[in-house]
C-alpha cells in the first residue's frame, strides 16, 4: 500500500470519526436544549392539567416527588378548592447549563371565582418533560391568603416559593 493510499484512508477514518462525534454532539443537544420541544411539552401537560385530566397529565411530567397519588392529589386540590387552570400563555424556555434547562411561564388560575395570575418558574426534565412548575405568589399578597396555591406548589415543585 502506498503512502498515498494509507493516508487517505486515515482521512477517511478520521472525517467519519469526526462526523459520528459532531452528530452525537448535535443529539445530545435536541434532547436537552430545544426550546420548542420544552414548550410543546410544556403546553401538552397545562392542556391536560386545564382538562383535569390529571393521569394523562402525570405521563407527561417528570418530577421525583411526584407518586402514584399525585393524580388522585391535584384532583382534590382541583375539586375540594374552588381552583381551576384557566390559562396558560408565555411558555419560554430560557437557560442551559448543561444539565438541566430553565423557563418560566404566566399562568392564570380561577381561585374562590376570581381570576389570579401568576408567574411560574419551569424547570425541564429528560426529553423535554416539564420537572417542576413552581407559582411565585403575586406581588401585594401573602402566600396565606392563597393556600391553593401552597397546594399547587407542593405538587409541582415540592414546596412553597
Amino acid at each position: 500500500m502506498s503512502k498515498r493510499t494509507s493516508l487517505g484512508i486515515k482521512m477517511v477514518i478520521f472525517a467519519i470519526g469526526i462526523s459520528a462525534v459532531v452528530y452525537f454532539f448535535f443529539q445530545t443537544i435536541g434532547w436537552f436544549w430545544n426550546p420548542p420541544l420544552l414548550k410543546n411539552n410544556t403546553e401538552a401537560f397545562l392542556e391536560q392539567i386545564r382538562e383535569q385530566d390529571f393521569k394523562e397529565a402525570m405521563k407527561r411530567f417528570e418530577d421525583s416527588t411526584a407518586n402514584n397519588r399525585w393524580p388522585d392529589d391535584m384532583r382534590e386540590l382541583f375539586e375540594k378548592h374552588d381552583f381551576k387552570l384557566l390559562t396558560f400563555d408565555g411558555i419560554r424556555a430560557e437557560f442551559d447549563d448543561g444539565s438541566y434547562s430553565t423557563g418560566h411561564a404566566e399562568l392564570t388560575f380561577e381561585i374562590d371565582s376570581r381570576p389570579i395570575r401568576t408567574e411560574v418558574i419551569l424547570t425541564f426534565g429528560n426529553r423535554g418533560k416539564p420537572k417542576q412548575l413552581c407559582a411565585i405568589t403575586p406581588p401585594g399578597v401573602q402566600q396565606s391568603e392563597l393556600p391553593e396555591l401552597v397546594e399547587w406548589n407542593r405538587l409541582m415543585c415540592g414546596g412553597s416559593f
